[in-house]
C-alpha cells in the first residue's frame, strides 16, 4: 500500500494549503519542490465512493444511448408509418379536396385532348367566364368551358355566341359557334346555381347547346392543370 511507504516525518508535516509559495520550503524540512494539485485529487489514488459514483453515472448515460439510439427494426417500423400516413394523406387529399379525371372525348380540343388526365379543385365552384370545368355527361367524364354564370343571357344567332346581348368573340376558339339542330331554344337565361358551358371544340363539342344548363351540384369540379399523355 502507498500509505505504508510514506515515512513518519511526511505523515506528522502540517498540510499544505493551496496558494502558500515558495517561502514555506523553508518552514517544511526535507520539501525541496512544491506542485499544486487539483482540489479533488487524492494522492492515495481514487475513492471508493468516487468510483461508484463514476460507474453509475456512466452506467446512466450508456442507457440514456440505448434508449435514443433506435434499433434497425424500430428504423423500419417508423418508416412504415411514415409511409403510411404519407398515403393516406393523398388519399384523403383527392378525395375531399382535389380529383383527376381521365377525358376521352374531344370537347375541348385542342386545350384538353382525347385520352388527357385532368387535375381538379373540388372545393371552389365559383365560376366565371372562361373556367374549365369538369362534369359528367352520360356517365364519363368530360369538360367544358364555362361562358356565362347565374343571372346572363345566352344567346346564339347567326352572327354567333352573345351574352346579354354582347358579342362574345375569344382568339383561342377557331370555330364558329353555332347552334345544334336537335339541342335547347335560345336564347336562354342561366338560372341561380347554374352555369353554361360551351367545348372549345365547337362542331363537335357536348355542351349545354344539347343539354342547357348545368347545376353546380353535378360539376365535379374546376380544372387546375392539364396532364398530357399522348403526343402534342
Amino acid at each position: 500500500m502507498i500509505k505504508d511507504l510514506v515515512s513518519d516525518f511526511v505523515r506528522q508535516a502540517p498540510p499544505y494549503n493551496f496558494g502558500l509559495g515558495e517561502p514555506v520550503k523553508s518552514l517544511r524540512p526535507g520539501i525541496t519542490e512544491i506542485y499544486e494539485m487539483n482540489k479533488n485529487e487524492n494522492p492515495f489514488g481514487i475513492s471508493p465512493l468516487a468510483a461508484a459514483e463514476m460507474k453509475k453515472q456512466v452506467d446512466i448515460e450508456t442507457e440514456k444511448k440505448a434508449i435514443q439510439e433506435p434499433s434497425l427494426a424500430q428504423d423500419i417500423i417508423q418508416l412504415l408509418l411514415k409511409i403510411v400516413i404519407i398515403i393516406f394523406a393523398i388519399i384523403l387529399i383527392f378525395t375531399f379536396l382535389y380529383g383527376i379525371a381521365r377525358i376521352n372525348d374531344v370537347s375541348m380540343k385542342p386545350a384538353i385532348k382525347d385520352g388527357d388526365l385532368v387535375m381538379y379543385y373540388r372545393l371552389d365552384k365559383r365560376f366565371v367566364s372562361g373556367d374549365v370545368a369538369v362534369f359528367e355527361d352520360n356517365g364519363r367524364n368530360t369538360t367544358g368551358r364555362v361562358v356565362a354564370v347565374a343571372g346572363d343571357t345566352v344567346d346564339i344567332t347567326k352572327d354567333g355566341l352573345k351574352i346579354n346581348g354582347a358579342d362574345q368573340v375569344s382568339q383561342d376558339i377557331y370555330f364558329d359557334t353555332t347552334q345544334f339542330k336537335d339541342g335547347v331554344d335560345f336564347p336562354i337565361t342561366v338560372g341561380e346555381g347554374q352555369v353554361f358551358i360551351l367545348g372549345d371544340n365547337r362542331p363537335q363539342a357536348s355542351d349545354s347547346r344539347t343539354f342547357g344548363c348545368i347545376d353546380l351540384n353535378d360539376v365535379k369540379g374546376k380544372v387546375i392543370a392539364v396532364i398530357r399523355t399522348r403526343g402534342i
